[in-house]
């Protein structure tokens, strides 16, 4: 089963409290066996999106203004 998570704020780029818990959840959740995509907005990135994996968790950013 897929889960996708859809949050205002994310590793690697937040070093808030929620963040770390949202990743949290994403951990547990793939633990437990279901495939865990999260979709956050960064205005640090250049292009349109970006694609990566951190601790097994596929993370989908997207470019926002600042």
């Amino acid at each position: 089963m897929k889960i996708c998570l859809i949050v205002d704020d994310y590793l690697p780029d937040s070093i808030k409290v929620a963040a770390k818990m949202m990743h949290e959840l994403a951990v547990e959740f793939n633990n437990q066996g279901y495939e865990v995509i999260v979709i956050t907005p960064s205005d640090k990135i250049k292009e349109n999106s970006n694609i990566f994996y951190l601790d097994n968790i596929k993370i989908i950013q997207f470019k926002t203004g600042k």
